[in-house]
């Protein structure tokens, strides 16, 4: 994707930050707004793309992955759906210091969708608290934080097929389905 190192890892996930898209413009909003370029690579795949990033979402994944790392509790999201791609990267806690990762991306205009999910310890979760920190502070978003509000993500319905598909690969839902 570039020259340089990227500016969040976690796994196989490498996020860089391009720049700002529309840095002539005045408005708040286009001022928010940050280009990105993603790898994800598995055993299996390797999937490229980029897309268009609010530094308010970042400052908010920011202060909810900072809470996680504080309490070993929690869920943390990054979203991106301005554009032609959307990407939601969710982080949950799960007991004994376990964390959930899934990546849902849709990549143009045709839907093309990917969903990856994996599975890591609780200590790479302060080394991207700090590289997501460092990202929020080159990029400041120009709304104040007061509308940073926490960002849930919404997951495509799907049928019970694919549920029961989805559980028998990576693992049951605790709780009610």
């Amino acid at each position: 994707m570039t020259e340089r190192d990227p500016d969040l890892v976690l796994g196989g996930f490498c996020l860089w930050v391009i720049g700002k898209p529309y840095s002539d413009v005045e408005d708040d909003y286009g001022q928010d707004l940050l280009s990105f370029e993603i790898t994800v690579e598995t055993l299996w795949s390797t999937v490229r793309c980029g897309g268009t990033l609010s530094a308010a979402r970042l400052a908010g994944f920011s202060r909810d992955l900072a809470s996680i790392v504080d309490t070993l509790d929690g869920e943390a999201v990054l979203e991106a759906s301005e554009g032609g791609t959307v990407m939601v990267l969710t982080l949950t806690m799960r007991p004994l210091g376990h964390v959930d990762a899934v990546l849902a991306l849709r990549i143009g205009y045709d839907e093309e969708d990917h969903r990856i999910a994996w599975s890591l310890d609780q200590t790479y979760l302060a080394p991207l608290a700090r590289q997501v920190r460092m990202l929020a502070a080159a990029y400041p978003s120009p709304y104040p934080a007061s509308i940073l509000e926490r960002v849930k993500a919404f997951e495509p319905l799907r049928s019970g097929l694919a549920s029961r598909l989805l559980n028998a690969i990576f693992g049951a839902r605790t709780g009610p389905i």
